[in-house]
């Protein structure tokens, strides 16, 4: 959770620098709880996209955006 409340801080700081688009590769994630979920699906709804992601964390994100 540590992770995914420092990566939403991130976004707002750059969000209030550029204008355009912010992606997330997402990669190299292979595991993600829950709480990090609804930080990446707070942020999905803010613009950003989320890219390179496995079936399994793609279904957590989504499980996340039904609740």
């Amino acid at each position: 959770l540590a992770d995914a409340e420092l990566l939403e801080s991130t976004y707002r700081e750059l969000s209030a620098k550029q204008d355009g688009r912010i992606a997330i590769d997402l990669a190299g994630t292979s595991f993600l709880d829950n709480d990090s979920a609804s930080v990446l699906c707070r942020l999905k709804r803010s613009g950003v996209e989320l890219i390179g992601l496995h079936y399994f964390v793609q279904q957590i994100i989504q499980a996340a955006e039904n609740e």
